[in-house]
């Protein structure tokens, strides 16, 4: 069947959406102070400074790239790192470009280019010394050394990982199990119990600690989930309460329409016990050491919302 597609133009501009359970917990490089980096919907990410109520929305040159991905982390360096899928590249074989924002340039910058066997990336997440690593659709866990500008496959297929700062190691899911591999010398185990049983298949996160965890859920009592800590190569009972993770309404809706799937286990606990309770369309409500909670407004840029009519059959569908 044949299709007719007309763009109708700008229709006037909306704000970035805020992407869901992506963000992490950072730390500026040269003072220490805990940020909030939180991706919006592939439009760059938001720096936010609760404390201060004040933020950042940091974006890429929109004159080269048509998006960005949906996740950005903190790697080698302190800067903060995502990526940008240059305009008018096959999805085929997508060009992209890593982009570092250094805490000081207004927008982030282009520092290596690659091209992966697909044009999603799934996850990212970094060493924090000289590497990224991606995962893409297809299940390529990518290297990308940032010394040498070099690129890998360092396994295949991979699901789901988080790299553990603390022993070097990468944490991820594959063939039911959860296993570590060490990326300076491919040395690859399952992880296991200190009983040497297998270590249960669950999301694996890392906490506002920087800490590799995952929830158990069987097994529960009491009502309290039950946590491991990942740490060389093992998997080790941790305290809840010592797991940096709070649950935090994140919506573009208002929070009167919020469904319980917005509520998003997230990093945002900061060494004081303080946390960010809510996020909401551009509000950010954050709950200070004393328990009391300030609600502020965080800067997020407008997009042109661009609608398009596609005619088949006689039929529009818009």
């Amino acid at each position: 069947m044949n299709y007719r597609i007309e763009d109708l133009g700008e229709a006037g501009r909306g704000d970035a959406h805020l992407d869901w359970d992506r963000g992490v917990l950072a730390r500026q490089p040269e003072t220490g102070e805990e940020v909030v980096i939180h991706p919006t919907f592939q439009k760059g990410f938001l720096a936010i400074r609760p404390q201060t109520r004040s933020s950042l929305h940091v974006q890429p040159d929109w004159s080269v790239y048509a998006h960005t991905n949906r996740m950005a982390i903190q790697g080698p360096g302190g800067s903060v790192f995502n990526l940008g899928i240059r305009k008018n590249t096959p999805r085929q074989q997508p060009v992209m470009d890593l982009l570092e924002w250094d805490w000081k340039a207004p927008e982030s910058r282009p520092v290596m280019e690659f091209t992966p066997s697909h044009f999603i990336i799934s996850h990212m997440d970094s060493d924090g010394k000289d590497a990224v690593y991606l995962l893409t659709y297809k299940g390529d866990l990518l290297e990308l050394h940032l010394p040498s500008k070099r690129v890998r496959t360092l396994l295949n297929p991979a699901g789901e990982f988080v790299c553990n700062r603390a022993d070097g190691r990468i944490y991820f899911a594959a063939d039911n199990a959860i296993h570590s591999v060490d990326p300076r010398t491919g040395e690859r185990a399952p992880v296991t119990l200190h009983d040497g049983s297998p270590c249960p298949v669950e999301r694996l996160r890392v906490d506002g600690r920087g800490r590799a965890v995952l929830p158990v859920t069987v097994g529960r009592r009491n009502g309290c989930a039950l946590w491991l800590k990942l740490d060389n190569g093992r998997a080790e009972p941790i305290e809840a309460s010592r797991v940096a993770l709070t649950n935090t309404l994140v919506s573009n809706v208002d929070s009167a329409q919020a469904t319980p799937a917005m509520n998003m286990q997230m990093p945002y606990v900061f060494e004081d016990g303080s946390y960010v309770s809510r996020f909401v369309g551009v509000e950010m409500t954050w709950v200070d050491a004393a328990g009391i909670p300030h609600t502020f407004a965080v800067d997020r840029k407008t997009f042109p919302l661009q609608p398009f009519a596609i005619e088949a059959g006689g039929d529009r569908l818009w």
